[in-house]
């Protein structure tokens, strides 16, 4: 996972980024950060360890496959189970999980594997009830922080999610060679750049309705990794924002 606080100056972004170290994207809790020194340049990390996904790195990161929209009816938040293959309790979920945030979970890839326990549950379950790719996971098992939810995903055999669908957001942004003043957290393979404050700059200047914890999914239109999208925030005026939500 990595983060960073930019401000813009011309074509580049000045600022300290901060680095985590590489972390089994499964399981492990957030490491101590350490300061690196500007500009936001790729960090020189090994790559981390995938989760329930072929081995890519975070420029392949797979990204969605269309801009995501509103839904029709109103984001939900439901409890669904998923039961493991007995005797196969490493086997791989069916899912890929940003763990970035402190209280919830983001799905950023969903498997067509078929053995998978995610296929099984979508496969039965209402449309509007499958798991996808943006969806949030909010509690594991009643346990709600990131790691010990990470912890019961590979301990436990039946698992008790909460699901939380997204509100996503779309919003227009004019920088005119200012700082967006966005504090952006992201994880290594991710698809999606996570707003960890709103300091003082365009975006808190015009008013928009972006927080802490919402996530930039798409850029002016672009989808792809989080690197990617941070390259495209540098790029011309307007930058059109598609934000996603946990509500």
């Amino acid at each position: 996972m990595f983060a960073c606080c930019c401000s813009e100056e011309g074509d580049s972004y000045a600022g300290q980024v901060l680095q985590i170290p590489t972390l089994d994207e499964r399981y492990a809790p957030l490491a101590t950060p350490r300061l690196l020194e500007p500009p936001a340049a790729k960090a020189d990390t090994p790559k981390a360890k995938e989760y329930d996904s072929p081995k890519t790195d975070a420029a392949e990161a797979r990204a969605p496959e269309a801009v995501p929209e509103s839904r029709a009816a109103p984001a939900q938040s439901f409890k669904i189970t998923l039961a493991k293959t007995p005797g196969r309790q490493k086997a791989p979920m069916g899912w890929r999980l940003d763990c970035v945030a402190t209280s919830v979970l983001y799905i950023f890839e969903v498997s067509s594997d078929t053995s998978s326990p995610v296929w099984a549950y979508n496969a039965s379950a209402p449309e509007d009830k499958r798991l996808q790719v943006g969806d949030y996971i909010k509690s594991v098992n009643g346990q709600t922080e990131v790691n010990m939810m990470t912890a019961a995903i590979e301990k436990d055999e039946d698992l008790e999610l909460v699901i939380q669908q997204p509100t996503i957001l779309n919003y227009s942004v004019q920088k005119n060679g200012a700082s967006l003043g966005l504090e952006l957290k992201y994880w290594q393979a991710g698809t999606t750049l996570m707003i960890g404050a709103v300091n003082d700059g365009v975006v808190k200047r015009s008013g928009l309705n972006i927080c802490p914890g919402d996530r930039i999914v798409a850029v002016c239109g672009a989808l792809g990794s989080s690197e990617a999208l941070l390259q495209k925030l540098r790029g011309p005026d307007p930058l059109a924002l598609t934000i996603s939500r946990c509500v």
